[in-house]
């Protein structure tokens, strides 16, 4: 399961990236990805909020994040 520091993360190293480019098309392609990516974090965000509102159990993570199962 994604973590949120993890979707975090990888956003800030994605505007990195986006920073570093010359090409306009690649930035805005980037940006996109970007948007769709934090689009979908608000969207799992509002479910589990709707879950936790209707009192449906959540899903706890099986083990903890380490190098080796990233």
């Amino acid at each position: 399961m994604i973590t949120n520091d993890d979707i975090f993360s990888e956003i800030e190293a994605m505007e990195t990236v986006r920073a570093g480019l010359k090409s306009d098309y690649e930035k805005s392609m980037l940006k996109g990805e970007i948007l769709m990516i934090r689009l979908l974090h608000n969207i799992r965000t509002n479910m589990v909020a709707v879950m936790k509102h209707q009192g449906i159990e959540l899903v706890k993570a099986k083990q903890q994040k380490t190098q080796d199962n990233i």
